[in-house]
C-alpha cells in the first residue's frame, strides 16, 4: 500500500462503536423497497438516498411520495440519482419531489457527445 492510500483510510483507533445496530440482508427487491419505504416513513431528523435507477414506476412512486412525506414533515431529505440510470424518468417526476423540499442531485449529467471522456463512463452504481 502506497504511502498517500493509507490516508484515506480512518485508523481503526478513530473509529466509535455504538452498541444496539442491526443489519439485515435484503435479497432482492420484494424485500428492499418495502423496508426503504418503512425507513422514509420512520425518518425523523435527515435522509440520504444514492440509487442508480429511480423510475416513474409504481414502486418509484410510492418511494417518491415517501420522500416528499418526509420532507413536508421537516425531515432532511436528499436523493442522489445516476444522471444516465435515470436519464428514461421523465423530468416532471424529479421536479414534483423537488417542489415537496427533496434536495436532488443528479450524477455526472450527459452534457453531450463532443464531452465524451473515459472518466465520464463512471457511473453511481450504490444503492444506499
Amino acid at each position: 500500500m502506497s504511502r498517500s492510500s493509507r490516508r484515506t483510510f480512518l485508523p481503526f483507533k478513530s473509529l466509535h462503536f455504538v452498541s444496539a445496530n442491526q443489519l439485515s440482508l435484503l435479497q432482492n427487491g420484494a424485500m428492499f423497497f418495502p423496508a426503504l419505504e418503512a425507513a422514509i416513513r420512520a425518518a425523523q431528523v435527515e435522509i440520504f438516498l444514492e440509487t442508480y435507477i429511480f423510475k416513474n414506476d409504481v414502486i418509484g412512486m410510492r418511494i417518491a411520495a415517501a420522500l416528499e412525506d418526509a420532507a413536508a414533515r421537516g425531515v432532511k431529505v436528499r436523493l442522489m440519482v445516476d444522471a444516465f440510470g435515470s436519464s428514461e424518468t421523465p423530468a416532471h417526476f424529479f421536479k414534483s419531489m423537488q417542489d415537496a423540499g427533496v434536495a436532488i442531485h443528479f450524477y455526472r449529467p450527459k452534457r453531450g457527445w463532443l464531452h465524451l471522456k473515459r472518466h465520464r463512463l463512471r457511473r453511481l452504481h450504490r444503492k444506499l
